[in-house]
This record gives structure tokens, C-alpha cells and sequence, in this order.
């Protein structure tokens, strides 16, 4: 009988791991970066007043937006 473990090979199911080819979720990471600055600049948004909320809050849109697009992007492919 063959041990397994620490003082023997490793079991073989015969379940083979394969590597991802695509190199990773870039599109994940990147989704959650642009939802990670939308929240900043939400709070920019917050704690201003007069032009640069108005600046503040779009930008909070469209990174918002484009975080959620990358999102769907990454679950889709």
C-alpha cells in the first residue's frame, strides 16, 4: 500500500488541474478599481459645493457605470 502525504506522492484521482489561459480576471480587477473611484468621488461629491460637485458627481456616474460594464464584461466571457 502506497502512502500519501507528507512521506508519500500526492493521490491521483485522475483529476488534472489546467492552468488559465487568459492570464487572470483583468476585467474584473479592472471593473472593481473604476467602483472603488466612483465611490471616492462620490464622497468628493459629498463634501463639496458649486462647480466641482457637479464635476464630482458625473465622473461618480461614469466610473460607476463603466465598473458595472466591466463587471458584466468579465461574468459574460
Amino acid at each position: 500500500m502506497v502512502k500519501h502525504g507528507p512521506d508519500g506522492p500526492p493521490p491521483d484521482d485522475g483529476y488534472e488541474f489546467e492552468e488559465d489561459a487568459g492570464g487572470g480576471n483583468f476585467f474584473g480587477k479592472l471593473g472593481l478599481t473604476l467602483l472603488v473611484a466612483a465611490v471616492v468621488s462620490g464622497g468628493v461629491y459629498l463634501a463639496s459645493d458649486g462647480e466641482t460637485s457637479e464635476s464630482a458627481a458625473n465622473a461618480a456616474l461614469y466610473l460607476g457605470g463603466a465598473g458595472a460594464a466591466f463587471f458584466t464584461i468579465e461574468l459574460a466571457f
